[in-house]
């Protein structure tokens, strides 16, 4: 993750909030975190998503939604799994 700006920004591992905390509290221009994908999945939620660039394995996720809460799941190469979004704000 990459911040051009602030942003209220929480890392979980798991599918929500309750799984262990792994980043919590505001970005800063220039700001840049990296955390591995494990198989219980990660939860993300920002609070300003344009001043936060989400990249998994080289991919941008995005949904195009100015906060966002995102699921991200590994791939078992079934292609069942992906990055499911609940995104918030306008």
């Amino acid at each position: 993750m990459v911040a051009s700006g602030v942003s209220w920004l929480e890392v979980y591992k798991g599918e929500n909030s309750k799984g262990e905390k792994l980043s919590f509290g505001n970005t800063a221009a220039g700001e840049t975190m990296s955390f591995v994908l494990g198989s219980e999945g990660m939860y993300i939620k920002s609070g300003y998503s344009p001043a936060t660039e989400i990249t998994v394995n080289g991919q941008v996720i995005t949904d195009e939604k100015t906060s966002s809460r995102l699921l991200l799941n590994l791939d078992d190469g079934s292609g069942s799994e992906g990055t499911q979004s609940d995104g918030t704000g306008e």
